[in-house]
């Protein structure tokens, strides 16, 4: 697997500018050599701050073309976590084809026909979406790492600790320009949180929420999809998806407490629970 340096913060704004001033021109060249005198469409393109994705048509059916700046994330890291996973049963899209081309990363992957979990849903099928969310990833927390971060050639992270990570990842001087003095000094106790050099590392999805579920019409989720595979502690995943579990309370304007959303976090945290150990703080 490739390793791709880590860039400033001026110059991801030039790597980014540069992947959407050209996405077009080098999705034709990557189309033109994946399907070589074969008709082929772009049905949706999906702009985003690091990616760029197209819906795909091929004369034998849709795939997905995603362009990418996350110097973090190579195309070679996605795949090798897509097939950890796979190896596993845990439902990710297939990866065809990925490399780098023109400093753009890029993934040729199944097109899954499906719609993606939202908190409109039946109240049962969103208790059943959270149940399976908990029991599949403690699934792909199976796969286990000898160091912590951003993955290298061969799997691993590049750090020896979590909390050297975390400290790097959460630099405290990068962080005033986003945070209040309150929130930093929250975030500062906690990147100096003794138990964070003290835990085990497996590889992580890193973006593992409820709107990176697809399902299908009887509730079953059937792609677990947009991984960001770092390597580190297993409650990171946990609690990321508990915090947007929050939000979406937060933007319906409940209170912290309120217990329908209380019932979605203890559903998909026991099930996790049950199948992997019980997450600690």
């Amino acid at each position: 697997m490739d390793s791709p340096k880590l860039l400033s913060s001026e110059a991801k704004l030039v790597a980014e500018r540069h992947l959407h001033d050209t996405a077009d021109q080098l999705a034709a060249i990557l189309l033109d050599k994946r399907y070589p005198g074969q008709e082929v469409s772009v049905a949706k393109k999906i702009s985003r701050e690091s990616a760029v994705v197209y819906l795909v048509d091929n004369p034998v059916g849709r795939d997905v073309l995603r362009l990418s700046t996350h110097t973090h994330y190579a195309a070679s890291h996605i795949a090798w976590a897509h097939q950890q996973w796979t190896a596993l049963g845990v439902p990710v899209p297939k990866v065809y084809e990925f490399g780098a081309q023109d400093g753009v990363q890029y993934l040729f992957m199944e097109y899954v026909p499906t719609e993606a979990f939202n908190f409109d849903l039946p109240p049962e099928v969103q208790l059943g979406v959270m149940r399976q969310m908990g029991e599949l990833l403690a699934r792909m927390h199976t796969v286990s790492a000898s160091s912590f971060g951003y993955l290298d050639h061969q799997g691993n992270g590049t750090f020896d600790t979590w909390q050297q990570f975390l400290a790097t990842r959460f630099n405290v001087s990068w962080m005033k320009q986003y945070l209040t003095g309150t929130e930093l000094a929250v975030l500062t106790k906690f990147l100096a949180e003794p138990s964070l050099a003290n835990v085990e590392p497996v590889l992580l999805h890193d973006d593992f929420k409820p709107g990176n579920m697809f399902i299908n019409q009887s509730g079953t989720i059937v792609a677990v999809t947009d991984p960001q595979p770092i390597a580190g502690d297993a409650l990171w995943d946990v609690a990321w998806c508990n915090h947007f579990v929050y939000r979406e309370q937060a933007r319906q304007n409940q209170p912290f407490d309120a217990p329908w959303y209380q019932q979605l976090r203890q559903t998909f945290v026991e099930a996790y629970r049950t199948c992997f150990g019980p997450p600690t703080v």
